[in-house]
């Protein structure tokens, strides 16, 4: 059994995700799973080629930089609004119209990352 090498454990997901690019265009995906210094989207085609253009690879030294706004719900079970800046740092294909890409956060605007870890510790 291979061991968690990731800093910051991951919580199983399922919930609305934008995201939106300097040119003003958003996109709609599902987070899958979250953590405190990151995330992991599944899209279709149309928008793994948006987010990644065909022969583009995302790079460490070369991030695809995006903002992201999603909801978490607070304790009280009302949803609570994220937005954050984001960079796409890895890109898979598991099946003809289906992908998952790895996106971690840089900066949250306001409370937002004591929020995502308030969310997890819920978990």
């Amino acid at each position: 059994m291979a061991s968690e090498r990731r800093r910051f454990p991951r919580i199983p997901a399922d919930m609305a995700l934008e995201v939106h690019f300097g040119d003003g265009d958003v996109v709609r995906a599902v987070v899958r799973n979250l953590s405190r210094s990151g995330l992991e989207m599944s899209c279709d085609r149309w928008v793994a080629d948006r987010l990644l253009p065909p022969g583009h690879q995302a790079f460490p030294g070369q991030p695809i930089e995006v903002r992201l706004a999603f909801q978490l719900s607070g304790e009280d079970g009302t949803g609570r609004d994220i937005q954050v800046a984001a960079q796409i740092i890895e890109s898979r294909r598991l099946a003809q119209n289906e992908f998952r890409v790895g996106i971690q956060f840089t900066a949250f605007e306001g409370d937002g990352a004591a929020r995502v870890e308030q969310f997890i510790e819920r978990g």
